[in-house]
């Protein structure tokens, strides 16, 4: 073998091996990208999941809150119907007539002349 061939044979071979580490290279590029991508999408998913619950959560509460507020509502309902029941009482004791009371208090005439006959007995 003579020394040309020699460094024919030996660029060849540094030019193989150069081949080879480029070849590794971009096989290790494709997987950390594969990977990124995957991550990529295990991360959507799992704010996605994330996100899901968080608004079942808020739906809930808020559901719990619309409860909650009907009670008191319900209850404040309820507080101002007997404080008018107590203020037609209070009317009837005085000796007023249903029509007094209704006019009064805002009771319906019916309810007036109801309590208007509860009080005299």
């Amino acid at each position: 073998m003579t020394t040309v061939q020699m460094i024919h044979l030996g660029a060849s071979v540094l030019l193989l091996a150069a081949a080879f580490v480029v070849l590794g290279y971009r096989f290790k590029l494709r997987k950390a990208y594969a990977t990124r991508n995957r991550s990529t999408v295990d991360l959507l998913d799992a704010l996605e999941d994330r996100l899901d619950s968080q608004f079942r959560a808020q739906t809930a509460l808020i559901g719990d809150q619309n409860k909650k507020m009907a009670k008191i509502a319900n209850q404040v309902t309820t507080l101002a119907d007997e404080r008018l029941v107590e203020q037609a009482i209070s009317i009837a004791r005085m000796g007023g007539d249903p029509e007094h009371i209704s006019t009064s208090v805002g009771l319906s005439l019916d309810e007036a002349r109801t309590l208007h006959r509860y009080r005299q007995n």
